[in-house]
């Protein structure tokens, strides 16, 4: 009967991590989202028109500060988690060359069931994400 409790509470803890790791991974889209949109509308316009200054790429039209300011701002807007995350951090931002964002997040967790082990050891599940966008 123990062993069968406790693999019911291992199955709990692991969906509680998945879940967990979800969650964040959808923080992570729409803030690689937020970066991409978050050109200079004149640039792109002159851009798409051919007036392209020598060396010009789609990296250009998106400055590494506005990204970061759209990424901090879209997680300033997020909902509050709650649950079982605890610290939630964007880890980086980068914009590539070809005007793809990437954005890569950290958070830890504590799973549910067990999570009292992880807390009185402070010892959380660590979760790291990263995703993509293509600003145009």
């Amino acid at each position: 009967m123990v062993i069968v409790l406790m693999v019911i509470a291992f199955g709990a803890a692991i969906t509680g991590v998945e879940l967990d790791r979800n969650r964040v991974q959808a923080m992570a889209d729409g803030a690689a989202l937020s970066a991409a949109a978050a050109v200079d509308e004149d640039a792109v316009e002159a851009f798409n028109a051919g007036y392209r200054a020598p060396g010009q790429t789609r990296s250009k039209l998106i400055s590494q500060d506005s990204a970061e300011q759209a990424v901090e701002d879209y997680l300033a807007s997020y909902p509050a988690g709650g649950g079982s995350l605890g610290r939630v951090e964007v880890e980086s931002v980068e914009v590539h060359p070809s005007g793809d964002v990437t954005v890569r997040m950290v958070a830890e967790t504590y799973p549910p069931l067990v999570g009292w082990i992880s807390r009185g050891l402070d010892a959380p599940v660590t979760l790291r994400v990263e995703s993509e966008a293509h600003s145009f």
